[in-house]
């Protein structure tokens, strides 16, 4: 994953896609643990937020340095863990043809175009606000348009695209198919959405997202002493709250 390519391609299309970053056998041991946290009595889209006991089962994956040195690379300061959720669509997925272009995003169904960080935009108030943020998927099924992969809508996190007129179908857009063991790299300004999931498997897919130290974390990522000694150096570090003056800016 040479570090050059991936900031190239965030900072002109706000977006890059890795395939084969993970093997067969690294992936199906965490679509394993994902499938275990699946509620099979629930039909519909779930987002899991882990606890701090199980941050070790994810540390390899959002501690991964090839992953953190494209993200510090792209956002030129050192950052820290800010989010970790696995989202998870059910195969056959019910839900409207044009869910998945509608402006705004649905947090019951996942769907919805939008951006990250909105508040954090009306804070900034710029037209050209800094990335601060990025976002990694790390995809545990194979994923294509009809059966739940990232859209995203090329070039937005610089024009400022508003999220009603990508909703009309004006604005191009790429489907980005991945296969299990593919990593996303997305910029928080890039306008997205995800493709309904009319597959017949689940979608199921792991999102981490990384800030620069002085934004206030998304969901709290406190490990207790047992679980720090097991994890490598690199995991602490994402994983410390740093003791910058601004770091309860709210993203």
């Amino acid at each position: 994953m040479p570090l050059s390519n991936t900031k190239f391609s965030l900072q002109c299309q706000g977006f890059d896609h890795v395939c084969g970053a993970f093997d067969a056998t690294t992936i199906s041991k965490l679509s394993r643990h994902a499938d275990d946290q699946y509620d099979p009595t629930y039909s519909g889209h779930r987002v899991i937020r882990p606890n701090y006991h199980e941050l070790a089962i994810y540390a390899p994956y959002f501690a991964d340095s090839r992953i953190v040195d494209k993200i510090e690379n792209y956002l030129g300061a050192r950052v820290k863990l800010s989010l970790l959720e696995l989202a998870l669509s059910p195969p056959l997925e019910e839900a409207e043809d044009a869910a998945d272009r509608t402006a705004g995003y649905d947090s019951h169904s996942g769907l919805g175009i939008h951006f990250d960080g909105a508040w954090l935009e009306k804070d900034i108030g710029l037209i050209s606000p800094p990335p601060l943020t990025t976002k990694v998927a790390i995809w545990l099924s194979d994923v294509s348009s009809t059966g739940g992969c990232l859209r995203v809508y090329p070039g937005s996190h610089l024009t400022r695209d508003d999220i009603a007129q990508a909703s009309s179908g004006i604005h191009q857009t790429h489907d980005i198919e991945a296969h299990a063991g593919d990593i996303t790299f997305f910029d928080r300004r890039l306008l997205h959405t995800r493709t309904i999931n009319r597959s017949p498997v689940m979608r199921k897919v792991l999102f981490m997202e990384y800030s620069v130290t002085w934004l206030r974390r998304k969901q709290p990522l406190e490990i207790d002493e047992a679980t720090k000694a097991c994890i490598s150096p690199l995991a602490r570090r994402l994983l410390a709250s740093p003791t910058d003056p601004w770091e309860d800016y709210w993203p």
